[in-house]
């Protein structure tokens, strides 16, 4: 409105002249735009944390299954075709887990990122729409 947002109240209800009210209001507002801004982001920062913690457990779990995995095939004297079938049946198995486990996990994530996104009201894109202007 004013295009200078370095003044204080008092100098800019000196450019408005008669109204100190009006620019007192629109300081305000930005400030509690600030904040909103900021809380929003404390949030997203709150999200990607946890994502980012799921990730790791995710990872611990694929390290702790190959690693069992690998200490079953291993397994000594094993020969034959027989062997080696039941050894595919049980790495099979391990994947199939390890998908099922990182399904799970990524449908989780997405629930709670879609549960923790508020919907945009009309006031939010209200004020938003004034921010640009």
């Amino acid at each position: 409105m004013l295009g200078t947002n370095h003044v204080s109240a008092r100098q800019a209800s000196c450019y408005i002249g008669s109204k100190p009210r009006m620019i007192n209001l629109i300081f305000i507002q930005n400030s509690h735009n600030k904040a909103r801004a900021a809380r929003g982001a404390r949030e997203r920062a709150g999200e990607r944390g946890e994502r980012a913690r799921a990730r790791v457990e995710q990872r611990e779990r694929e390290r702790s299954a190959s690693s069992a995995l690998a200490r079953e095939s291993d397994g000594a004297g094993e020969r034959g075709a027989s062997a080696r079938r039941g050894r595919d049946a049980r790495a099979r198995a391990a994947r199939e887990t390890l998908a099922r486990a990182r399904a799970r996990l990524l449908s989780s994530s997405r629930s709670l990122a879609r549960a923790s996104a508020p919907p945009l009201s009309s006031s939010l894109i209200l004020s938003l729409s004034l921010d640009i202007l």
